[in-house]
């Protein structure tokens, strides 16, 4: 059907965004210096939800114990952000495009990037974005917990890190 087919299709562009971080886990900083991901994060186990959208479903997650004790590196218990999103065939090159730009920029001011990739959920594929995590939650998190917008000071010390 032509509905299959466009959900195929929108599994090609999201699949080639995983293959691509497949063959090339360096990434550049905002300052221009190289950076290394890594695969080890499609191996991340969801601890629960956090949020959810029109996209998907943000998932709070960690590597697996046997990850981290059996590396040589010594991988820190890193919590990480998993949003979780259904094939979207309207929404992949949109989705494609946020992922390049993610992968390519490390900045403190932004919510870092780990991985994406293809996976099973609750018995669909799935994109799976890995992202840090933020204990706080986002800006607007807390423009809603205090229900107002935030003041200068606030602003500054977000931006300062």
């Amino acid at each position: 059907s032509a509905r299959g087919s466009t959900r195929g299709s929108a599994r090609a562009r999201l699949s080639e965004v995983s293959e691509r971080s497949e063959r090339s886990e360096r990434s550049i900083s905002c300052d221009g210096t190289p950076t290394r991901g890594g695969r080890l994060w499609r191996e991340v186990e969801l601890l629960g939800e956090i949020g959810s959208g029109a996209c998907g479903i943000v998932y709070r997650a960690r590597l697996p114990k046997s990850h981290i004790s059996s590396s040589p590196r010594g991988l820190p218990d890193e919590q990480v952000a998993v949003k979780v999103m259904p094939l979207q065939p309207d929404t992949a090159d949109d989705l494609k495009r946020e992922i390049r730009v993610l992968r390519k920029c490390k900045c403190d001011h932004i919510v870092g990037y780990r991985d994406a990739f293809m996976r099973e959920h609750e018995g669909r594929s799935a994109l799976w974005v890995v992202m840090e995590y933020c204990t706080g939650g986002s800006a607007l998190d807390a423009m809603r917990r205090q229900g107002s917008p935030l003041a200068e000071d606030q602003i500054s010390c977000i931006c300062s890190g």
